[in-house]
């Protein structure tokens, strides 16, 4: 069942047509169920289809341009950038693409923006 906070969650939680769709789905609506279906669909992306010739291009991308951000002295935006490298970074590890040296070098790049 569907804990009552998840069910706060919901923006249609208290609509007649989510009603409904409890009684039919055995307690979950069809947040709950959408929700799950996205983050395994996502979790698969990453996991098995991520191009990772894109992904580094990305963190490339983004790491350029938190450093030209930081030079123009917008440290939230370059902040945003700094995280989009990290997620990046993250894809990276999870597609086995880093061996210890590669995550090493990655790992030294996003530090060293963070630290400008």
């Amino acid at each position: 069942m569907v804990n009552q906070k998840a069910r706060d969650r919901n923006p249609c939680s208290n609509s007649k047509w989510s009603q409904d769709d409890r009684s039919v789905n055995f307690g979950y609506t069809s947040f709950d169920i959408n929700n799950n279906n996205r983050r395994l669909k996502g979790r698969n992306y990453y996991l098995e289809h991520a191009s990772v010739d894109h992904i580094q291009k990305h963190f490339d991308f983004f790491e350029a341009e938190a450093r030209a951000l930081l030079d123009l002295g917008l440290a939230i935006p370059a902040y945003d950038q700094l995280l989009k490298t990290s997620h990046a970074f993250n894809i990276l590890g999870s597609r086995g693409f880093d061996g210890v040296t590669e995550r090493a070098h990655y790992f030294g790049r996003m530090r060293r923006r963070s630290c400008s």
